[in-house]
């Protein structure tokens, strides 16, 4: 495994889960096979839910683990069987298969959880603050498209308004309005560059009332209106590059 800090080996049956980074990547001896998936955030929280062991998968996520299966035969039999069943759904989708695979990704982060050694859990463990945060992203992460407002979200996880806005401005310098709106705004700057959604669609698929609300919402953030932003790019022929902000995978 090569990543930005130099090599390491990892020694095989293991589970290895890590973000992408610059410079990261697997290479596999000769006579050496194994399953690799790549998810965007999209389908990570899909797969992460809202069940009350969501937010502790969901730090997991964030970090780079590798896990040995030697001697664990039923963790390396499961492990194989949800990569297998992956393998299937993709090969031949069907009715549910986004399902499926979303409940084998869950299945595989739960392996890796469960097989865990004392040092990486403990990296895990989270003070309330950072709980009521990642309690926070993930809740951000399902409902940014229903226009939650910072009250639904505080409610959700157990703390007021104030009490939210307090933990993330002193943890992350921002307010959750803004998380909020930033996360809207990534989400409908993706859609304009990379779908062939109409405005009006794009602006439904976020929630909002009505399509001149979203006009109106996105010029005021990003300078022009939806469609001319999309007609610059399309213009420019490139690939939108979006600032290190807006990647909620940089929240602690």
């Amino acid at each position: 495994m090569r990543t930005e800090t130099g090599d390491y080996a990892l020694h095989a049956p293991c589970l290895f889960w890590s973000q992408v980074s610059p410079g990261l990547a697997l290479f596999l001896k000769a006579g050496s096979d194994g399953w690799q998936i790549a998810l965007n955030e999209q389908e990570l929280s899909s797969a992460l839910g809202n069940s009350t062991e969501a937010s502790e998968l969901r730090r997991l996520s964030d970090l780079r683990v590798s896990v040995g299966l030697q001697d664990k035969n039923r963790a390396l039999a499961d492990t194989q069987a949800a990569f297998l069943w992956i393998e299937r759904e993709v090969a031949s989708p069907t009715i549910g298969s986004n399902a499926m695979i979303e409940a084998q990704v869950k299945a595989l982060l739960v392996l890796l959880w469960r097989n865990m050694g004392p040092h990486e859990l403990a990296s895990v463990k989270l003070g309330r603050n950072s709980r009521i945060l990642q309690q926070f992203r993930q809740q951000l992460e399902s409902h940014f498209r229903d226009r939650w407002t910072v009250k639904n979200y505080a409610t959700q996880v157990g703390v007021s308004a104030d009490h939210l806005h307090e933990i993330c401005t002193r943890t992350l310098s921002r307010s959750p309005s803004s998380l909020i709106k930033d996360r809207t705004l990534h989400e409908a700057k993706l859609l304009l560059a990379n779908s062939t959604l109409t405005v009006q669609q794009i602006s439904e698929r976020l929630g909002f009332n009505d399509v001149s609300h979203f006009s109106r919402y996105f010029h005021k953030f990003e300078g022009a209106p939806p469609g001319q932003y999309r007609k610059v790019l399309i213009e420019r022929n490139a690939e939108m590059e979006l600032p290190a902000e807006t990647a909620f995978a940089n929240w602690p």
